[in-house]
């Protein structure tokens, strides 16, 4: 298992070598604290429910840029190992909307008391849609623009797989896998994302966490970098999240997180160093979740 886990993390290290030259695809920075939003097999079997809301405004004062808001819900039942998920997401870019809902299901199953196998599938209902009210045409004899920018409506799914081993996590997902197989569906391409995270353990005040992931998208690839410290006390006090994030193209960032005893506020802030830098105040990002109800049996709560 440990030279298994030392290859994947040996391979990941060289997709984000090699995809230096990425581009930009909009997701949320707080994956330490929502694995959801990244990977429908992520299951907090810590809490019985838990809701997350986040908005991310990308470069800011960059005319047209885009702005995502998500919102999340899920569910586990312990008793059947099983989480139930909602999550609903809203990107706004230039005079177009895209909307994304998703019913999620996910599966624990325990091999043993270090190693936990989650499995995890979404149907989606996604909507793409233009603000015509932003366009503007010469005269009537091109009204015929706007029939073109109708809302278009279309169906998709995600599978996932994430494993847990000790202090490690692997996750592997692969989002809108019907566009895979219908090229003509230009407006939500398949999309697959896989990471390695490793979060430490013990009874000292301050952990490590270092997270390494690589993300494909279209004919895109992305990668990224993260390093975090957590801090705590004790077991009864509040955990606290300090980290730094490099993301391919020339992307680096910073990120903060604080637990209120269910409630957690996590906060991002990420600079691009290229030519957007001249137009832009970076990108903001905020998150709130809210956990209800602690759960009896936790397989994971190493991660939390």
């Amino acid at each position: 298992m440990r030279n298994l886990l030392k290859i994947g993390f040996f391979t990941l290290t060289l997709l984000v070598i090699n995809n230096m030259q990425g581009q930009s695809h909009i997701r949320l920075n707080n994956f330490w604290s929502n694995g959801f939003s990244l990977n429908p097999a992520a299951i907090n079997d810590s809490y019985r429910n838990s809701v997350t809301i986040a908005t991310r405004k990308q470069w800011l004062n960059f005319p047209g840029s885009p702005t995502y808001i998500y919102a999340a819900g899920t569910m586990y039942i312990e008793d059947y190992s099983t989480q139930l998920g909602l999550k609903v997401m809203t990107e706004r870019k230039g005079y177009t909307q895209a909307t994304d809902i998703n019913a999620a299901y996910a599966y624990a199953l325990s091999i043993n008391r270090d190693l936990v196998i989650n499995m995890g599938l979404t149907g989606s209902y996604q909507n793409f849609a233009y603000d015509r009210n932003m366009i503007s045409v010469a005269d009537d004899e091109n009204y015929s623009i706007y029939e073109n920018l109708l809302f278009k409506n279309s169906f998709n799914a995600s599978l996932g797989v994430e494993v847990l081993y000790k202090a490690v996590k692997f996750g592997y997902c692969s989002q809108n896998i019907f566009s895979a197989f219908n090229i003509e569906n230009k407006l939500n391409f398949n999309t697959n994302l896989a990471y390695l995270f490793y979060k430490q353990q013990s009874a000292n005040v301050a952990n490590m966490g270092l997270g390494i992931s690589a993300f494909q998208y279209a004919d895109f690839f992305q990668a990224e970098i993260n390093g975090s410290v957590f801090y705590k006390a004790d077991a009864q006090s509040n955990e606290l999240q300090l980290g730094l994030i490099y993301r391919t193209m020339y992307e680096v960032g910073a990120i903060a997180g604080i637990d209120f005893g269910k409630l957690r506020v996590s906060y991002s802030f990420d600079y691009n160093l290229g030519q957007v830098h001249n137009h832009s105040y970076g990108t903001h990002e905020i998150m709130f979740t809210y956990n209800f109800k602690p759960s009896r049996h936790c397989k994971t709560c190493r991660w939390y």
